[in-house]
């Protein structure tokens, strides 16, 4: 079973993490704060917060979630994560077994091909009407910062699904119906927006409980 404890203990600094390498670990009620630390360049690795601090996440080269790009956006939220305890380039890390070891997780972003776009594009949101999830899928051309939220019919923001720098491709973005606080949205119209650099348009879609 694997051992429960929180970033804070894993950050205590030699000797105190070296007790830690190789141990199964348990992490829980994580946020996660960095897509891609290291992006332009990417290993697979994403940071998450579990309110004492943060650590990342390796994907061990290519057997977890591979080497070219993380799936989990910014502010996803995970229940719990499972993985070795392992010290890498000056950084303490969690390497996980596969993604059968990552519980609850909220929201990901996936790139669905190689081909870079000719325009920027935010397509309609599939299903539509949908419950209790559903997919938004965009492209960009060239690198950009993206923020992709969700608002309600007032016009107020309920939650922010992507905040961050990702190179030109085509992604896909999964929203659970969850608003920032971790609580299940109403049934209802909500609206979906994304901002990439100049580029920006506005959908709408409908959550049916």
């Amino acid at each position: 079973a694997p051992r429960p404890t929180a970033v804070n203990e894993i950050n205590s600094g030699a000797p105190l993490e070296e007790a830690m390498e190789s141990v199964f670990l348990k992490l829980s009620d994580l946020t996660v704060s960095d897509p891609w630390p290291d992006w332009p360049s990417n290993h697979g690795e994403f940071v998450v917060n579990d309110g004492t601090g943060d650590i990342r996440v390796d994907d061990w080269f290519f057997n977890f979630n591979g080497q070219r790009d993380s799936i989990y956006a910014l502010n996803a939220t995970i229940d719990s994560l499972y993985g070795f305890g392992y010290f890498s380039f000056n950084f303490p890390k969690v390497i996980p077994r596969g993604d059968y070891d990552v519980f609850g997780l909220s929201t990901t972003i996936r790139t669905i091909d190689e081909t870079v776009p000719e325009n920027f594009v935010l397509e309609q949101n599939y299903p539509n009407p949908f419950n209790p999830s559903t997919s938004i899928r965009f492209s960009i051309p060239s690198a950009e910062h993206v923020v992709l939220s969700v608002y309600n019919v007032l016009g107020q923001e309920i939650a922010r699904i992507m905040d961050a720098d990702i190179p030109a491709g085509n992604y896909e973005v999964k929203w659970n119906g969850l608003n920032a606080g971790g609580v299940q949205v109403s049934s209802g119209v909500y609206l979906y927006r994304i901002q990439a650099g100049k580029n920006q348009s506005l959908k709408k879609m409908v959550l049916i409980r």
